[in-house]
Formats: C-alpha cells, structure tokens, sequence
C-alpha cells in the first residue's frame, strides 16, 4: 500500500506560516501597546510633578502675598502642555490596545484554521490505517487459506 499523503498539506503548511505572521504582528501590536503605556505613565508622573510644583509656588506666593503674573502664566502653558500630552498618550494607548486585541483575534482565527485541518488529517491517517490494516488482514487470510489448501488438499 502507498504511504500516508495528506492532500491538504501545502495548505496546512500556508496556514501554519500565517499563524506565525500573525503571532510576530501581534508581538508588534503589543510592543507598541507597551511604549505607549509607558510614555502616558510618564507624562502622568510629569503631570503631578508639576501640579505639586504650582501649588508649591501658589503656597510660597501665598506667603508673601504677591503672584508674579509671567510665572504663573508659564506654569499654566506648562500645564496645558502636560494634559495635552496625557490625553494624546491615552489615546495612543486605547488605539494600540484596540489593535493589540484585534490581532490577538486574528491570532486566534488563524490557529483554529490550523487545528482545523490538524484533526482532519488526523483522521484521514487514521482511516489510511485503518484500511492498510484491512488490506494487511485480507493478505494474510489469503496467505492462510493457500497455506491450509497446501497442507490439506495436496497432501503437503
């Protein structure tokens, strides 16, 4: 009998080359999630580093009883800067979330592809053997039974 020949198997082959691709997009995905986590904890930290700051200032201006208005115009750009920088992070941070999840799910929907065809092939080998075992049988019992016509019928 030939030897076990997966139809599928170029196609097998496809699929498990796009599970990886999909598995290297998702690291991608997921590296970039991770800068920007960083980067938006960073700008939350330089946030209330500066808050602390201006309400340092705020309390020593307090004390003296005066506010010099160029100093605390500066403190308020900075401020301004610092929150646009912690709502542009965030927003990094939920797009890159989004596509680390998506590819997460192509991740998934590609290995199924694979497992799919995995327990197709599975069975196909199974039935392969099965039958080969069938045939290997039929073999035999033929083998006996001119074995035993032989022996019994030719006197030999």
């Amino acid at each position: 009998m030939k030897r076990f020949r997966f139809r599928l198997e170029r196609i097998l082959g496809l699929r498990r080359q796009t599970v990886q691709l999909e598995r290297i997009r998702m690291a991608e995905a997921i590296g970039l999630l991770r800068a920007a986590e960083v980067a938006l904890e960073a700008a939350r930290r330089a946030r209330s580093a500066q808050l602390v700051a201006t309400g340092e200032l705020l309390r020593r201006a307090g004390e003296v009883e005066s506010v010099d208005g160029a100093v605390l115009a500066r403190e308020l750009v900075l401020r301004a800067e610092l929150e646009r920088r912690t709502a542009f992070w965030s927003g990094r941070r939920a797009q890159a979330s989004k596509a680390a999840d998506e590819q997460r799910a192509r991740v998934v929907e590609a290995h199924r592809g694979v497992r799919a065809l995995e327990i197709l092939r599975a069975r196909r080998r199974a039935e392969y053997l099965k039958e080969a075992e069938r045939e290997e049988r039929l073999i035999l019992d033929e083998a006996g039974a001119v074995g035993w016509v032989r022996r019994h019928l030719t006197g030999g």
